[in-house]
């Protein structure tokens, strides 16, 4: 199965040792592997970026990806990170069952070229530092929970002991961790205005501000759909003929959605406007962790628009 465009469309499939590369365009399509290493990445880019393709699509791989992409980027090239399952239920919708290398980097420019994904400034080499340390701080914080709960189960003094320890050096950690974090931010101006908006918000703490500013860079420069749907937030329809299924959240920025869900159990107990919406959703039969995600959502919107308008929140006694 093989398909011609009138403008070039690239995928790369991105292993630890390789970049599998497909470009698709008005000639039969080019394939060709080339080595993860710093000369040949550099030259595949330069080679790329001449091509003048609409779309370069690479999937997000847990950060093989980061080398090639930071490479384009670099030289302007259109490239977008695309989620895997986005790209493996495409392929199963065009009955592409097989999956190798070799047919991924394949289904990747396809992928560029029907669906036409948004092409979005990526983060800077600081934006992306900044996300991976504030992914760790949650994960020390994860880990230290986990261990607590051992602590709280285990009988045996050696094994309490040996938790207990644990616990201290991960506060010790997380502590210069958070530490670090906060220095950046207000290191960087804009970083630190975004992060002084977000916490007029309620509910909105250190914690779920830290995350705000380096996991949602683009809040503030998109609609309201887009930042639901970045943040995981927004609702998907499950209806079929007279049946209407219960709306549910998937995808997204996983720790965004953690942090904001967090926020909204906060936002009700404090702000008079989104307690008054979270009793009505409950009253008319919404559940409550429904209502939690409802309110999340509109605790982002607002935050999108603070961000766009460059205000602090605004209270709403009414919905």
């Amino acid at each position: 199965m093989h398909f011609q465009f009138s403008s070039i469309f690239v995928g790369l499939d991105v292993s630890k040792r390789f970049l599998d590369v497909c470009v698709l365009g008005p000639f039969a399509p080019r394939r060709w592997r080339v080595a993860q290493q710093p000369e040949a990445l550099r030259a595949l880019a330069a080679e790329l970026a001449a091509l003048d393709a609409e779309r370069i699509i690479v999937e997000a791989t847990g950060k093989y990806e980061d080398a090639i992409v930071e490479a384009l980027a670099d030289l302007g090239a259109p490239i977008v990170v695309m989620n895997p399952k986005r790209v493996r239920d495409f392929a199963k919708s065009l009955g592409l069952l097989a999956k190798t290398d070799t047919i991924d980097a394949y289904v990747l420019a396809l992928y560029g070229a029907r669906i036409q994904p948004v092409v979005r400034a990526l983060p800077s080499a600081e934006q992306r530092e900044l996300a991976d340390l504030t992914a760790y701080q949650q994960k020390i914080v994860a880990d230290r929970a986990a261990l607590k709960i051992q602590l709280q189960r285990a009988t045996l003094d050696r094994i309490q002991q040996s938790l207990l320890h644990r616990i201290e050096q991960l506060d010790t950690e997380c502590r210069q961790i958070e530490a670090e974090i906060d220095n950046r931010i207000a290191g960087c101006q804009q970083w630190l205005e975004r992060a002084k908006l977000a916490r007029s918000a309620p509910g909105v703490g250190v914690q779920v501000a830290r995350t705000l500013v380096a996991e949602m860079p683009e809040l503030g420069a998109m609609s309201d759909r887009e930042a639901a749907a970045l943040a995981g937030l927004a609702p998907y329809a499950s209806d079929s003929g007279e049946h209407h299924g219960r709306r549910h959240i998937r995808g997204g920025r996983k720790r965004v959605r953690r942090m904001l869900y967090l926020a909204a159990r906060t936002a009700v107990r404090v702000d008079l406007g989104y307690a008054a919406q979270y009793s009505r959703m409950q009253a008319r039969g919404k559940a409550k962790n429904a209502a939690l995600i409802a309110i999340a959502r509109k605790l982002l919107i607002a935050l999108n628009h603070m961000f766009l308008e460059n205000r602090p929140f605004e209270t709403r006694l009414v919905a």
